[in-house]
């Protein structure tokens, strides 16, 4: 068993498999599957995956920290999935200072709560082609972005979206989203900031940068604060 994954080089394809605390799915090839009990996710050198999800925890994880590559192409797959729709599962902390990028899929994909924070560093980028780029189902506690989070899809896919509550949500990089919401916040916030750049760039009339959709606290954008839609 293992507690965790450390790589300073290449994984690629499928690429790891052990049998308990992390193993190898049954059903499609995926670099890193997590079904034991949660445990520590990180991740330094590069992963690359086609047609299928790079981590999977699907009992939840206590952290994922990604400081390298993470690229998924092919029509299917998540760079982080965390549960699944039928079985949601808890994260307590992700954070990412390195690339993370899917084709046809969400590149985060949390079922259950974020318990802890989320952490895009200044040098972290989250992009993807279609679905939304970063997603979380259930409550989230705390969400800080200092550097870029991208959706290019032209089908109405959002660059962040929040289905359940979120305590703290702070932007001080960019959030970009081509035709949907660039932050959607379904289930309401207690306290958002922006001092950064969120963006929706206008090929979708029915949607627009920022959505507080759910009722909750108060969004400031600040001095420094840019949204454009």
């Amino acid at each position: 068993t293992l507690s965790g994954l450390n790589s300073t080089g290449v994984l690629s394809g499928k690429a790891l498999a052990t049998d308990t605390t992390l193993s190898s799915p049954t059903a499609t090839p995926q670099t890193i599957a997590a079904s034991g009990a949660p445990f520590p996710l990180p991740g330094h050198g590069a992963i690359n995956v086609s047609g299928a999800n790079a981590v999977t925890a699907t009992n939840g994880a206590a952290s994922f920290n990604n400081a390298g590559t993470v690229t998924v192409s092919g029509s299917s797959g998540a760079a982080l999935e965390v549960g699944t729709s039928v079985s949601p599962a808890d994260i307590v902390d992700v954070t990412n200072s390195g690339a993370m990028s899917t084709a046809n899929f969400n590149t985060v994909y949390i079922h259950g709560k974020l318990t802890g924070t989320f952490l895009n560093t200044s040098t972290g980028t989250i992009t993807s082609g279609a679905d939304d780029t970063v997603r979380i189902h259930g409550a989230a506690v705390s969400f800080t972005n200092a550097g870029t989070i991208t959706n290019t899809s032209t089908f109405l896919d959002d660059a962040v979206q929040f289905d359940s509550t979120v305590v703290t949500f702070a932007n001080t990089g960019t959030i970009e989203a081509t035709s949907g919401w660039g932050v959607v916040f379904t289930g309401g916030m207690s306290s958002a900031t922006n001092s950064g750049r969120i963006i929706q760039h206008g090929t979708a009339t029915t949607k627009a940068a920022v959505n507080p959709q759910g009722a909750g606290g108060a969004f400031t954008n600040e001095a420094t604060g840019f949204i454009s839609g």
